[in-house]
């Protein structure tokens, strides 16, 4: 018994999601907020060794960001934990008894839900729109495009493609779910794994398939987006005072840019118009391509762009993509020796 080794299984808990309607999470919003040691108190004999593993996050959470207690803090910490066994892990168990049929189950864990969602609502909602989570299987068929489901357990993704790499591999068979989100919280700085850039998405979330694509290489790239049922299946606090909500998509990826590169610009735009603009080996990174696309892109309408040899990830493979979906005028993009793993490959597809 004891801490997991390997951190990421979470990221894959999502195959004894229910596939049926089930009735709404609540109650536990009418329990007092407690300490999470009290919170826990009844779960001794439901999680193997639940008090020692209070004890652990406890002792990482002496000065906990985003404003948030130590209690709150450490019950963010407590469910991101692994465990070994696997299956004795705090939040394998929670998510078991959130996704059954029978909410009477759910009732010793009202305590602890109470500070956990009290917790997550403090904290601010992930910049990333878009985030990952993935598994070592094919989930084509359970996923269909059209498809419209629930996630009814807590569901643990990632902003950072890379991330999953490491878990999934580049190797066997893989799905990774590209998930446009407006539930997720970064929990970055409250998880035991600090750095997954874990985004943690509420419980009780319905979502839609836009599409599933087998990319080769034995991997396939399901894209969801998350939508409104009619009716709430769980009451989360409304704490305005202190968080701040996330701002409606911007009309243009001009319009998000705010880190700038005057070296950068200043290349660009000794170009002329309908030109060829070569910018390899310029040691650019993902924020640079916002930058690129508004100058190279969008203001000089380059015929070909030459991008080798940067520290380019998928994250600005994607940025990139998004300029050239109306874009007639790029007949040539060079983006050889970059960490464009298939993620960012299919965005460019796409």
């Amino acid at each position: 018994m004891g801490l997991e080794s390997k951190s990421f299984l979470r990221f894959s808990d999502l195959t004894s999601e229910s596939k049926r309607l089930l009735p709404p999470i609540k109650g536990f919003e009418e329990v007092p907020l407690v300490c999470l040691e009290k919170a826990v108190e009844p779960l001794v004999s439901l999680v193997p060794e639940v008090e020692q593993m209070v004890w652990v996050v406890k002792q990482n959470c002496d000065k906990p960001e985003d404003g948030l207690s130590q209690d709150e803090s450490a019950s963010i910490m407590l469910y991101s934990m692994e465990w070994i066994p696997h299956e004795t892990s705090f939040y394998f168990i929670f998510n078991s008894i959130l996704r059954s049929e029978h909410r009477s189950q759910l009732i010793p864990w009202f305590l602890y839900l109470r500070l956990v969602i009290n917790a997550l609502s403090k904290l601010p909602w992930t910049s990333h729109r878009i985030i990952y989570r993935g598994i070592k299987m094919d989930m084509g068929n359970e996923f269909p495009e059209g498809k419209i489901f629930f996630w009814w357990g807590f569901s643990s993704c990632t902003s950072s493609i890379n991330v999953l790499e490491n878990f999934l591999g580049k190797t066997g068979t893989r799905t990774i779910f590209n998930i446009e989100c407006d539930s997720g919280k970064d929990i970055s700085k409250h998880s035991f794994y600090q750095k997954e850039n874990e985004v943690l998405v509420y419980p009780a979330r319905q979502f839609k398939v836009i599409s599933s694509l087998d990319s080769g290489n034995l991997l396939r790239i399901i894209q969801i987006r998350e939508i409104q049922p009619p009716f709430r299946f769980i009451q989360i606090p409304d704490l305005h005072s202190t968080i701040i909500p996330p701002p409606p998509p911007p009309p243009s990826i001009v319009a998000t840019r705010i880190y700038q590169n005057k070296a950068l610009q200043d290349r660009i735009d000794k170009y002329k118009c309908h030109s060829f603009v070569d910018l390899q080996k310029y040691n650019l990174r993902d924020e640079d391509m916002e930058i690129v696309v508004e100058g190279a892109i969008i203001n000089k309408q380059c015929r070909q762009l030459r991008l080798q040899q940067q520290k380019m990830t998928s994250d600005g493979a994607s940025i990139i993509a998004k300029a050239l979906h109306n874009n007639t005028t790029l007949e040539v993009l060079d983006l050889s020796y970059n960490r464009v793993c298939d993620m960012g490959v299919h965005s460019l597809l796409n």
